[in-house]
């Protein structure tokens, strides 16, 4: 079909919409919208070869074609033809449009985007008050003792090459301790060595000690299980020994291996005297940590 001149000049210059003109005109939307815009672009053409009056009409025209909603894009100007301040202002307008949809408001310091996509991205100091989602988190190489500040309560993960050289965890002092908490909620598995350093004893936070007397076994709560224990020997006269010095299961009365777990610390003595060797009473402990 052949759609007349007054009804593609109301498609361009959004008076119709293109379903209304496809239904009106017996073709698909991408037919009409192909339609209108090769009109457009006859019109330009029209405007570059007609005499200067009809010539600055006809650029009129095609500036209101494109500055309206319908067809937002930008007007491509030809060499020797004027560039009136419409179609400039039209360009000008509908790239601060862009700009705006993907960055925010141009008036303000900062970047706001729901999303963005970059190979790259380097920033010398970011602010992030929302969620921070990335597959892979690579800190480069920083000097804990040239920071001037960290986050909130002293927190903060540092990649330092300079004073303890390591992947700094930082806590933060939020609970009114004095010193910065870190805490792990989940299962924790360490694959190479575990140290603990720093003062406070050898005894983990909370461990509690039990004791037992004249028993081989110092058995911890139902919630804990033994990590390390100790005893004495009685001495009466007879030379004496450490025997026996475990971990063990009180229920499965044999020394924890990985099935049993250990809730009790065994201790045995040896007193060599008269009456030759005999077991021997001790007093033993344990440190148990809770589960």
């Amino acid at each position: 079909m052949n759609a007349s001149r007054a009804e593609l000049l109301s498609l361009a210059l959004g008076e119709v919409d293109l379903e209304t003109f496809a239904a009106r005109n017996g073709v698909s939307p991408g037919e009409a919208a192909a339609m209108r815009d090769l009109f457009v672009e006859g019109l330009k053409a029209g405007a570059g070869r007609a005499p200067r009056t009809s010539r600055w009409a006809r650029w009129g025209l095609v500036s209101a074609l494109v500055a309206s909603a319908a067809f937002a894009q930008l007007v491509v100007f030809q060499p020797d033809t004027p560039a009136l301040a419409s179609a400039v202002n039209a360009n000008f307008t509908q790239l601060k449009t862009w700009l705006e949809t993907k960055v925010g408001p141009v008036s303000s310091a900062g970047v706001t985007a729901s999303s963005v996509t970059t190979p790259s991205l380097t920033a010398t100091t970011a602010t992030v008050n929302g969620t921070l989602s990335a597959t892979n988190y690579l800190p480069p190489y920083g000097d804990w003792s040239a920071l001037s500040g960290f986050g909130a309560g002293g927190a903060g993960i540092v990649n330092d090459n300079n004073v303890y050289k390591r992947l700094m965890l930082v806590g933060n002092t939020a609970a009114g301790l004095g010193a910065r908490q870190v805490q792990v909620y989940d299962d924790l598995t360490v694959s190479g060595k575990l140290r603990v350093v720093g003062s406070g004893g050898n005894t983990l936070h909370n461990c509690r000690v039990h004791g037992a007397s004249n028993s081989y076994n110092a058995v911890c709560s139902s919630s804990e299980v033994a990590i390390s224990g100790g005893g004495t020997c009685p001495f009466n006269g007879d030379s004496n020994t450490f025997a026996v010095s475990v971990p063990w299961n009180s229920g499965a009365n044999a020394p924890a291996s990985e099935n049993t777990m250990p809730d009790s610390w065994r201790t045995e003595c040896l007193i060599w005297g008269s009456n030759g060797s005999r077991p021997a009473p001790t007093t033993s402990y344990a440190v148990c940590c809770q589960q």
